[in-house]
């Protein structure tokens, strides 16, 4: 697994290499960097800034919660039935959700963890894609390869409010935008802002007709930034970022421009400052960037000094496999079509076929019995 995650006001970065967690911790406009090396692949993390610690799940389908101050001590250690997709922890950092491959989404009390498990709070029959709390963190909101968004009751996720049906393929991701609005990304390379109190789709944005179909195989990543209120989407294997600008008046997305590079875009997250944080695996290396989205503006020192901790210390081993294999992820949530009627079809034909030439010289047994009546009769 290869992920890079951004908390606390853009201050932490969290970085998942495989078996390995990088922790960038900013602190007086300098990075501290903490490292943390685990026994197996890494399938889940999330950074509990409050409790200074890191929440992640392995392979072997245990959860951990480590204390980097601590000489990255493993202070909690907890089993879980399917392979982990998602954490999310709630504002106060009391409770810990867990949602699992299968689309079931189990939660976790942080307060009395000697005497807590995790329990079942809720399910899709798919596989879950992305989950989020809403604002007043009154909703928990869960998408799925089923093209679609669920909003449940929380804690009672049992209770389902609603649902958001608009999109043709998976749902890859979804953010935030205020308190009643939502908006989300598919591999059918649409994204759509809904109300979440009507369940209504308030806007469609076809990214196909601003990019041609030839470099558009489906949305893979967004970035939403409510500070700034820029939207900014990558597209599966391209070579390029589409920036949009949130009109909280007319409730409306714009489209601003497309940003182009010379290298493919496997990964990509917001810094804050209109500031972001590029990875290209390459044939040799992962090599980090930082690009504004006016692409003239100079990188400030800070950032300059990130970057260069991640080029130095970030060391990913085959990186043109990790490349292959977030792109055989996305892939995997692409459903097959199987059309099983044409080769019924084709079968019968074959056998009729085969069966044309032998009627012709054959004969049934009462035909026989009738040959044999008349010469008998003769």
């Amino acid at each position: 697994m290869f992920d890079v995650q951004c908390f606390g006001n853009n201050s932490n970065l969290l970085l998942v290499n495989n078996e390995e967690i990088y922790l960038f911790n900013k602190i007086n406009n300098e990075y501290s960097v903490y490292q943390f090396k685990h026994s197996c692949e890494i399938t889940s993390a999330f950074f509990l800034e409050h409790r200074h610690l890191i929440a992640f799940t392995d392979l072997n389908k245990f959860f951990y919660l480590v204390d980097y101050e601590s000489n990255n001590n493993i202070t909690v250690k907890k089993s879980f039935q399917k392979k982990a997709a998602k954490l999310l922890a709630s504002r106060d950092e009391s409770t810990i959700l867990l949602g699992d491959k299968t689309g079931d989404v189990y939660s976790l009390d942080l307060n009395d963890l000697s005497n807590s498990e995790f329990k079942l709070i809720m399910g899709h029959l798919s596989m879950l894609t992305d989950m989020k709390f809403s604002q007043d963190e009154k909703f928990l909101l869960t998408s799925d390869r089923d093209e679609k968004i669920r909003i449940s009751h929380y804690p009672n996720s049992y209770n389902i409010q609603g649902y958001l049906l608009a999109h043709k393929e998976f749902v890859i991701q979804f953010d935030i935008v205020d308190k009643s609005t939502v908006v989300s990304a598919s591999g059918d390379s649409d994204l759509i802002l809904w109300n979440i109190e009507s369940f209504k789709a308030i806007q469609k944005i076809e990214t196909k007709s601003i990019v041609s179909n030839m470099e558009n195989e489906g949305i893979d990543r967004f970035d939403y930034d409510r500070e700034s209120q820029n939207l900014v989407v990558h597209t599966f294997k391209s070579k390029y970022l589409l920036h949009f600008k949130y009109n909280s008046h007319d409730k409306k997305f714009e489209f601003k421009k497309k940003i182009d590079f010379d290298h493919q875009i496997d990964h990509f997250i917001c810094l804050g400052s209109n500031k972001y944080l590029l990875t290209n695996l390459s044939d040799e290396k992962a090599i980090f960037s930082i690009t504004g989205l006016d692409q003239s503006e100079k990188n400030d020192s800070v950032l300059t000094e990130l970057c260069n901790k991640l080029n130095s210390k970030i060391k990913i081993v085959k990186p043109l496999e990790v490349r292959n294999e977030l792109e055989k992820n996305y892939q995997s949530y692409f459903k097959a079509i199987i059309n099983n009627m044409d080769d019924y079809f084709q079968r019968k034909q074959e056998r009729i076929n085969a069966t044309v030439g032998k009627r012709k010289y054959t004969t049934s047994s009462s035909e026989q019995e009738t040959a044999k009546s008349k010469l008998m009769v003769q």
